[in-house]
């Protein structure tokens, strides 16, 4: 029983657990006793601890053990006991600190050192991760990731808009974090629109299965090809649909503009970040106004007239900003 109550004790103290009246009562229980049997368990010990890896230089438990064993070992009084006892806790927490400030610094390098590709308005960008993954970023968008990736997952942070093309990883999911919304897949190709500010964020499939979770609230859905699901900031609503066309949520990574039922407001962002020309809403009506419609080798100018023929707006420029105003797409009788 007493040697029951060693053991664990010392457990305890290589775990950096023991209390301070635990440690003198171990200290009392191996004072003045022969504790030759206590060897091999306490050595058990020791060993499965130094998985930590102690630094070079460092004694171990064999050289401890010598120092200590031979002719003055029965005879060693309580106070020799002592000081070997703690000596070798003294070692263990060293290595445990060490082992600590390792893991902590290469956990550092995973969450911190993470590369950042910015891209301005009126450009796009492609980005290959190194493990074979493609990510296209639209204007305005900024993704972060790890040089390397590492452990059980690929993580990494979106703002704004990107087209994934993920490499197959069965033993590793890809995550991306945008925002309220974080995507899980194995390897699809998916898009995700997510800029601040906008009236909704949006998942689209195109091939594949991707699971989506609004982090708020845990809602979790399942989206497989030509489903999207949108989350409307305003009245929370996080809801999955069929797409009849899927190209139209990607159509801006081959340079093209697409709306289905989309607010103003998020059209003249959109044009913002496309051709750097701001674009201000000056009246209610026209702030109700929902479009839908496509873009693609029009300039910048055609583009504008056509919004404010379907918004039934009119259009004035004051500097380097241009006034939609008018009536909009509420009619009064």
């Amino acid at each position: 029983m007493k040697d029951q109550r060693i053991q664990y004790i010392f457990r305890k103290y290589l775990d950096n657990a023991c209390t301070d009246d635990e440690l003198d009562e171990l200290l009392d229980l191996l004072d003045g006793e022969d504790n030759t049997a206590l060897d091999g368990p306490l050595r058990q010990l020791w060993e499965r601890k130094r998985g930590y890896t102690v630094p070079s230089g460092q004694i171990d438990w064999n050289t401890m053990q010598q120092r200590i064993e031979g002719n003055t070992y029965r005879q060693a009084t309580a106070a020799r006991l002592r000081s070997w006892y703690r000596y070798a806790a003294a070692i263990l927490l060293v290595s445990f600190s060490f082992g600590a400030y390792l893991w902590y610094k290469n956990q550092a390098s995973h969450t911190d050192l993470l590369v950042e590709s910015v891209v301005p308005i009126v450009q796009r960008d492609t980005i290959m991760l190194m493990d074979g993954s493609r990510v296209i970023l639209n204007a305005g968008s900024s993704l972060r990731y790890p040089e390397r990736f590492s452990g059980n997952t690929r993580e990494v942070y979106l703002e704004g808009e990107g087209y994934f093309e993920v490499a197959k990883d069965p033993t590793r999911p890809f995550i991306v974090h945008a925002g309220p919304l974080k995507a899980k897949v194995l390897g699809t190709s998916f898009n995700i629109n997510a800029y601040a500010g906008q009236s909704k964020m949006e998942v689209s499939v195109l091939t594949g299965k991707v699971q989506v979770e609004e982090t708020n609230s845990g809602r979790s859905v399942d989206l497989l090809p030509h489903e999207k699901v949108r989350y409307t900031i305003a009245d929370d609503q996080f809801a999955k649909t069929e797409v009849v066309d899927v190209n139209k949520d990607i159509a801006w990574n081959t340079g093209r503009l697409a709306f289905d039922d989309a607010p103003l407001s998020d059209i003249v962002q959109q044009y913002y970040r496309r051709y750097g020309k701001k674009i201000e809403i000056e009246s209610e009506g026209l702030e109700s106004c929902r479009l839908s419609l496509v873009f693609d080798r029009e300039s910048p100018e055609e583009i504008l007239k056509m919004i404010a023929l379907l918004a039934n707006a009119q259009v004035k420029e004051e500097g380097s900003t241009v006034i939609l105003y008018g009536q909009g797409c509420t009619i009064s009788e």
